[in-house]
């Protein structure tokens, strides 16, 4: 499953529609649609407040790592030292 399918499982499992998650996260309800549809790049940031806003850690999102931007994005969260990963 990828990242933009884990997070609208968790938003429809929360029964949060993309208006509340886009409030949540700072983005309009098209830029959720999109991220879900997987037409935007989520930089690890993005992953970090997403994943907060559903309550799941960002690794739970990225735990399907079959492709090569998902790896990436994962050693990004590791690296970074806020995150605390």
């Amino acid at each position: 499953m990828k990242i933009g399918e884990k997070i609208k499982a968790r938003r429809m499992e929360l029964g949060m529609t993309t208006e509340e998650l886009g409030k949540l996260i700072g983005v309009q309800r098209s830029a959720v649609t999109k991220y879900e549809k997987g037409k935007i790049e989520l930089r690890a940031s993005q992953i970090q407040t997403i994943a907060n806003a559903l309550g799941v850690s960002p690794v739970s999102l990225l735990d399907d790592l079959d492709e090569e931007t998902d790896q990436a994005r994962l050693e990004a969260l590791h690296q970074d030292p806020r995150l605390g990963l």
